[in-house]
Order: C-alpha cells, then structure tokens, then sequence
C-alpha cells in the first residue's frame, strides 16, 4: 500500500527529534567498531565511519541538496522529473548505507538502516506527491535527518586517528 508524503515526513520529523540531542544507537555501535554487517578492513572500523561521514553529506547538504533546492526552483523542471533525480542521486548511497543482502551482508553495512528504509518511503509515496510544494516538504525533512546523521558521524570519527597520521609542517606543528 502506498504511503502519504505526509506521513512519511512525520516519521521521518520524529525520528529526527529522538536523535537531534541523543545519539542514536547506531552511532554508539560505529564509535565501538562495531558492525554486523562485516563491514571493515583488517578489523578497522575506521573506513567505516568516513564512509559514514562522506556518504550522509554527498547525500544530505553538500551534492544532493543544492542540486534539488535549484531544481525545485526551477520552473523548466516538473515535480515528476525531481522525483527521478532525487531517485537517482540518492538510491545507491542509501542502500549502502542501510541496506541488507543476506546471508553475505547479513545487517545494514553501515548501520543506518534508517536511511534506507526512510529513501524507500518516499518512493513509495510519490505517488501522493502532486507538487513542487509537497516534495519540497517531505525532502526538507529528509535532508534535515542526513544532516544530523552527519553531524553526528563527525563527532564518532576518531580524529585524534587521522591527526596522528598528519606530517607536521609549520603549517600544522601538531597539538601538544
């Protein structure tokens, strides 16, 4: 049955006031190492929460979103083809991050099952999307929660890792 845009932002607006001051579970997960999936190399987590960093961002504020704000703004293109780009620009990302495919990838790969689940329930409500308006709404939402997704992959990383690795230049001496 196909769901209402509506419906799908509030659970997307609900989701995002559980985790907008709490860390969701999956990050508590990732900060640990841990992911069921069997995502890793050689035991790292570390590729995995980059992964997390760079994918919320290519699909939530950095490359999808001013892509889709300028389209929505654009009156040479209809609601319909902003479905398709939006489909497009953010399916694969959201299905690596979410997604399963047992019994090799037995739990969501990069612990975000949310995301994939929230990108199928917009597809499933395009048929209640009519107007620029509409999309405009539910979209909002959703690039909202990649948002905060991001943001709180940033904290999880473990920076004191990379700044290790950092040559020290003049530039950069290092933090004592």
């Amino acid at each position: 049955m196909a769901k209402h845009w509506s419906e799908v932002k509030d659970k997307i607006e609900n989701e995002l006031d559980k985790i907008w001051f709490d860390k969701p579970i999956e990050f508590n997960m990732a900060e640990k190492g841990y992911f069921p999936s069997g995502a890793g190399t050689d035991g790292s987590a570390v590729g995995n929460l980059y992964f997390m960093i760079a994918d919320t961002s290519n699909i939530g504020r950095h490359v999808v979103e001013p892509c889709m704000y300028a389209a929505l703004d654009n009156d040479s293109i209809d609601v319909e083809t902003i479905k398709i780009f939006w489909r497009y620009l953010t399916g694969g990302t959201a299905r690596l991050l979410g997604s399963m495919a047992p019994p090799n990838c037995p739990a969501p790969w990069l612990n975000l099952p949310k995301v994939w689940e929230f990108f199928n329930d917009i597809v499933d409500s395009y048929d209640s999307i009519k107007t620029k308006d509409d999309f405009r709404e539910v979209y909002y939402s959703w690039a909202n929660y990649l948002t905060c997704l991001n943001r709180w992959a940033m904290i999880c990383f473990p920076w004191e890792y990379v700044w290790d690795k950092v040559p020290k230049t003049k530039v950069n001496p290092g933090i004592k």
